[in-house]
């Protein structure tokens, strides 16, 4: 596939798109957004993920018409960005530094993190490649337990306090790991039969390679497993049995007492045994508000939550806001 005429023929439909809206006297998707901007400081990306399409990644091309128009702008999203750039150059403004990016790199951003993208000239070509986070809960972390590389990077922001790794940028990279973006790219825009199966695989590839490609760059030998580890498998599980897991039946699992199990919890996460269980019945929660029209109070029910009151004070201590805030702003089905 061509993926600089793919990319033409995406921008120009964009373009065909607001002139429509203008015609019709309908304000820009682009004018929204910076409404929202100038009201909240940022404005928000939902990522569109839906359990009926049972799409992990999704993929679109950067950029609106007036590129001039994107710059200042800080927003910030439910899931995990890839960023590609195919042809030409990227800039990403954070709040406290500005990273320039040139054509072969990728960049891989955590959720959540305030930046303000943009392409310097009309023609750059940059793909945005979007990761559910149930994709890295799910299938990435476990088939990279041994990468602390991107073990530490995800779990700092599922399950632990520091916020301090907001991106992995990867320069310099390998035939192979270009090989594998596009392949990924080209799956989803195709969608043949299977095609889920395919991006979800060759993610897990590029993940891979980009790590060889990282560690063989800096010159550093592969890290050598770390407490992350440890945490993710306890994690994971609590996360499996999180409507009705005890600190003591946990603690039998892994054949620990339950008070070194605690301490070790607290240690490694910065949170006790009950915010952890709390943190997962709560993503899972945010994944049924958005892909799905279930009622709220079914939702805290399914997760664990029996008193709706709870629930939602529970839910908006965490995210910030009410469950029915946040189908409003990231919801797929709208």
């Amino acid at each position: 596939m061509d993926l600089e005429a793919y990319a033409t023929r995406e921008k120009q439909k964009r373009r065909n798109f607001e002139l429509e809206l203008a015609r019709q006297g309908k304000p820009r998707i682009w004018d929204q957004l910076i409404q929202q901007c100038k009201q909240n400081g940022y404005y928000v990306l939902g990522s569109g993920f839906s359990q009926s399409t049972k799409e992990s990644i999704r993929v679109g091309v950067h950029g609106f018409t007036d590129v001039e128009d994107q710059k200042g702008y800080m927003h910030r999203h439910d899931y995990f960005e890839m960023i590609y750039v195919y042809r030409g150059g990227f800039v990403n403004v954070f709040p406290d530094h500005t990273v320039r990016m040139k054509q072969g790199d990728i960049m891989l951003l955590n959720p959540n993190i305030l930046h303000a993208p943009y392409v310097e000239r009309d023609d750059d070509i940059v793909f945005n490649i979007f990761i559910s986070n149930p994709m890295i809960r799910e299938k990435i972390i476990p088939l990279q337990k041994d990468n602390s590389l991107l073990i530490s990077f995800f779990m700092e922001y599922l399950y632990f306090d520091s916020q301090d790794k907001k991106y992995l940028n990867f320069t310099d990279n390998s035939p192979d790991s270009i090989l594998l973006t596009e392949k990924m790219i080209e799956e989803y825009i195709e969608q043949r039969p299977f095609y889920q199966n395919m991006t979800d695989a060759y993610l897990v590839l590029l993940f891979s390679q980009l790590s060889r490609d990282y560690y063989k760059n800096h010159s550093i030998d592969v890290l050598p497993k770390n407490h992350h580890t440890l945490s993710y498998d306890i994690i994971n599980y609590i996360g499996q049995n999180c409507r009705s897991i005890t600190l003591d039946s946990l603690a039998k699992h892994f054949q620990y007492t339950p008070n070194y199990l605690s301490r070790l919890i607290r240690q490694s996460t910065g949170k006790t045994f009950s915010q952890i269980v709390s943190q997962q019945k709560l993503q899972r929660a945010a994944g049924f508000i958005t892909s799905t029209d279930m009622p709220i109070v079914d939702i805290g029910q399914i997760v664990g939550f029996y008193d709706v009151s709870h629930f939602i004070r529970s839910f908006k201590k965490e995210y910030h806001l009410t469950p029915a805030e946040y189908r409003k702003t990231f919801s797929s089905l709208q």
